[in-house]
């Protein structure tokens, strides 16, 4: 992955700790889930209808339309992706900056803090709505790695309160990602509608007598 050659470039990879490897992946495996839920949540095609098709107890879809699948306005998707892909970028700012134990103990104590939320998301899907979302169920699994991570490596509140540096790159972080991927996100989707526009004006094209009876009835 591109973030562990990084880390590499400024520690040899026999120095990295077996911690900040699992962490890593646990972040890669969780963006790449959050992208393609982040995705079906806003219309950017139907990345679920393979992944995940509806059926009598998976179904994705049900679980990710449902009013708890939201935190007022936003969608837990993109929660979910500002999580993992911030805490790529604030562990690569931390280890370029030699703060990458500060980084982990940070992420670490978040990580504990969400638990409570994933074992609410499992009790809607199973206990409300009688379906569940494999994706939504492999993020939750993903948190409770990361915390299992951070205990059993000793790390979380390890060097409590970090210091300033260690905030810093943390905030720049999550807001840098927050930022950019709130314009990304609206570009995807506004370019996703103009080519379902597209594609749906030349299938009409297609289609002379349809386009007539629109143009006489207009």
């Amino acid at each position: 992955p591109a973030l562990l050659m990084l880390a590499t470039l400024v520690r040899p990879i026999s120095e990295l700790s077996l911690s900040l490897v699992a962490l890593i992946t646990f972040k890669l495996l969780g963006l790449a889930a959050t992208v393609v839920l982040s995705f079906e949540q806003a219309g950017i095609g139907r990345p679920l209808q393979r992944l995940c098709a509806a059926g009598p107890v998976a179904n994705c879809a049900r679980v990710l339309h449902s009013p708890a699948s939201r935190l007022g306005p936003v969608p837990l998707s993109d929660l979910g992706l500002v999580y993992f892909a911030a805490g790529l970028v604030g562990l690569l700012l931390a280890t370029l900056a030699g703060r990458s134990a500060a980084a982990q103990a940070m992420l670490g104590a978040l990580s504990l803090a969400l638990l409570p939320f994933t074992a609410l998301s499992v009790y809607y899907q199973v206990i409300r709505l009688r379906s569940y979302c494999w994706l939504c169920l492999l993020v939750a699994a993903l948190l409770w790695l990361e915390a299992g991570t951070g205990l059993a490596a000793g790390r979380p509140w390890q060097g409590w309160p970090w210091d300033p540096q260690s905030w810093l790159l943390m905030v720049m972080a999550w807001a840098g990602v927050t930022f950019a991927w709130s314009g990304l996100r609206t570009l995807l989707v506004t370019a996703w509608q103009g080519r379902a526009v597209a594609r749906e004006f030349a299938r009409m094209r297609s289609q002379p007598p349809v386009v007539q009876a629109l143009w006489d009835a207009g």
